[in-house]
């Protein structure tokens, strides 16, 4: 419970702010390591009395959650470091999603950019094309998005 508290405290206050570990989610993965041992424990103990042999899935589900709670626990973080957006002088590159194409534009093959919704991007390519960059599964979209406008007006001074 106070890990829970120490959670809702931590969001509160700091909500674009990951913790390289997520205590919660390692103290959710004991529980189910624990729980799922003790399950076993006891169907163990049964069969050894009555010899009857079975196998029991509930443990083995236990395990496994214990063992997906853990590896968040350490690597949830790194998912959310994942989205970016970098802003240079040549250009601008990203990733919008954890595990979705990463994207890079220079400033000679950008015509302009311009807003597109709330947290949306259209860029514009020399040769007509058109991509829709979108913000708005990434924390603080919209002023992501609105720092990538700011910057293109700045530095690019090819653009229209």
């Amino acid at each position: 419970m106070l890990l829970l508290v120490r959670e809702l405290r931590h969001l509160r206050h700091h909500p674009d702010h990951h913790e390289p570990i997520g205590w919660l989610e390692l103290a959710a993965a004991g529980i189910f390591a624990i729980e799922g041992y003790h399950i076993w424990h006891r169907h163990h103990e049964k069969e050894l009395l009555t010899g009857a042999h079975k196998f029991h899935v509930l443990p083995w589900l236990y395990a496994a959650l214990a063992v997906w709670y853990a590896v968040m626990a350490f690597g949830i973080g790194r998912i959310y470091e994942r989205c970016h957006l970098h802003l240079h002088a040549d250009g601008f590159s990203g990733r919008l999603r954890s595990f979705g194409q990463r994207f890079s534009y220079k400033w000679p093959e950008v015509d302009h950019l311009e807003p597109s919704g709330p947290a949306d991007v259209l860029v514009h390519h020399r040769n007509g094309q058109q991509q829709r960059l979108s913000f708005a599964n990434v924390q603080n979209g919209p002023a992501m998005r609105d720092q990538l406008l700011a910057h293109s007006n700045m530095n690019s001074p090819t653009m229209s």
